[in-house]
């Protein structure tokens, strides 16, 4: 019993030191990417709530003994830990996933005045609205540097403290506007056909933008306009 508290003990920091290197990965993918197409580390997620609940069985494995019940199914739960182990390890494909190491991105400004920022997201508003780059599924910030031909340093300062959003968000705020304009406009088009058409390259993804910006599902947010425009009609 103490050797499996001990291992308990051991093994939550580092559970947590997992979790919180996670949310700053993430944190610097939304810097840089719009997309989280070859950045999902969520299985890392599963893997340590897996290793946790691992953990908990093990120490309760001692107290087991002493009930029948818990006793007779402890086997069975060892044998359902490996094979769930099993399935972790072979889950994830990482063949395509992206560091980003190599992108570092300064956090602080130096000696950009207000007005330059104010200036770079007008710009960047600006290329926005004339050539649409945020329908480009794996838009970077590196890119978007480049079409616009500012520092990226600039740009993502503009970004954050004039558009007060993150990379990520910022295009995926303008994808979701294409969205709504395209579920009321093409009321026959499946969701997932405006999905792609916006940007979006993931069904859970658009899903997930859409109701964090909009409050509704995009079926909802088409079926709430489509009565309007029905009524506007009669």
């Amino acid at each position: 019993m103490t050797f499996s508290l001990l291992f308990l003990a051991t093994l939550l920091p580092y559970v947590f030191k997992v979790l919180a290197d996670l949310s700053t990965y993430q944190q610097g993918v939304k810097q840089h990417f719009s997309s989280f197409l070859n950045h999902d580390l969520s299985w890392l997620k599963l893997w340590a709530g897996f290793m946790v609940i691992m953990a908990i069985i093990i120490c309760l494995s001692p107290v087991a003994e002493q009930f029948k019940l818990l006793s007779q199914l402890m086997p069975d739960v060892h044998y359902l830990l490996i094979i769930a182990s099993v399935v972790f390890l072979l889950m994830p494909d990482i063949s395509k996933q992206k560091s980003i190491e190599d992108k570092p991105l300064e956090k602080q400004i130096q000696d950009l005045p207000g007005q330059e920022l104010t200036a770079a997201f007008k710009h960047i508003e600006q290329l926005f609205i004339e050539q649409k780059s945020y329908l480009n599924n794996e838009l970077t910030l590196a890119e978007l540097s480049k079409l616009c031909q500012l520092p990226e340093v600039l740009v993502s300062n503009a970004i954050n403290h004039v558009g007060k959003q993150c990379f990520y968000d910022y295009v995926n705020t303008h994808r979701i506007e294409e969205a709504k304009r395209l579920l009321i406009k093409h009321r026959s088009r499946s969701v997932i056909d405006v999905a792609m058409d916006s940007g979006f390259n993931a069904k859970s993804t658009f899903y997930n933008a859409f109701k964090k910006f909009v409050g509704q599902s995009p079926s909802e947010f088409r079926k709430a306009n489509q009565n309007l425009n029905d009524e506007c009609q009669a």
